[in-house]
């Protein structure tokens, strides 16, 4: 068979329909982790710059290192997908610094939503379970870290361990350290990323919905049955 006076085969434009749709999830897919690993590295590096800072009280410092956290995720993750793929020119913008960008999109076209949305939904839906990966991680690493300390026998009767002093045993098999910051400031960036783009992209509000019940979930467990006893926060954090 042929298509059209242009002589080419069916079976010519459906692989190349199927190589371009592949080619699209594969791009999209690689913005949403990209976005996401940036994420985990903005942070790791913010919590370690305001730890340095050494603030009086614990509240303020988690309460600086939510803000850090959630403005420059809520920048890489709401604002570099729009401002980079956005072109200014033709608008009332069209001045420095908004020069700078020279995208694809003048307007949230039906191209954007296809382009741009599903990276943005990616990223959404990342975060929303991302709390079950960050358990899974801490607690394969622990786990390893004590299958060292006891040589690798953790199901012998009579354990082992190369601790010299009782502290050291205490922090190795509690449990780790309760963190609110970066849970926090996931909150806060769902919430306003979602209602940032929801009403263009109605998917963002059940996945917030999914994100809250899932760390509503998350620790209420953690918080009685892995987590040691979490400091006295005052209400500053909350404020």
């Amino acid at each position: 068979m042929t298509a059209g006076y242009l002589n080419v085969s069916s079976d010519d434009l459906c692989h190349e329909y199927r190589r371009s749709m592949q080619g699209g999830y594969f791009i999209t897919e690689a913005v949403s982790i990209a976005i996401t690993i940036v994420n985990m590295i903005i942070r790791t590096f913010n919590i370690f710059v305001v730890t340095k800072i050494g603030y009086w009280t614990l509240s303020k410092q988690t309460s600086m290192i939510v803000n850090t956290i959630f403005i420059a995720t809520f920048i890489n993750t709401a604002l570099v997908l729009l401002f980079g793929n956005a072109n200014f020119s033709g608008t009332c913008l069209h001045f420095w610094p908004f020069t700078m960008f020279n995208g694809a999109y003048t307007n949230m076209t039906q191209n954007w939503y296809l382009d741009i949305g599903p990276a943005l939904i990616s990223t959404m839906i990342f975060n929303s379970v991302y709390v079950y990966m960050d358990f899974a991680n801490t607690f394969m690493t622990l786990f390893l870290m004590r299958a060292l300390d006891q040589g690798g026998c953790l199901c012998c009767k009579k354990r082992k361990t190369k601790k010299t002093t009782i502290q050291s045993y205490i922090n190795l098999y509690s449990g780790p350290p309760h963190s609110m910051n970066y849970k926090y400031s996931l909150i806060l960036s769902t919430t306003f990323i979602t209602f940032m783009y929801g009403v263009a992209l109605p998917l963002l509000f059940p996945i917030a919905a999914f994100t809250f019940l899932n760390l509503l979930i998350m620790e209420r467990i953690l918080v009685t049955y892995w987590h040691s006893k979490p400091p006295m926060y005052d209400d500053k954090l909350n404020t």
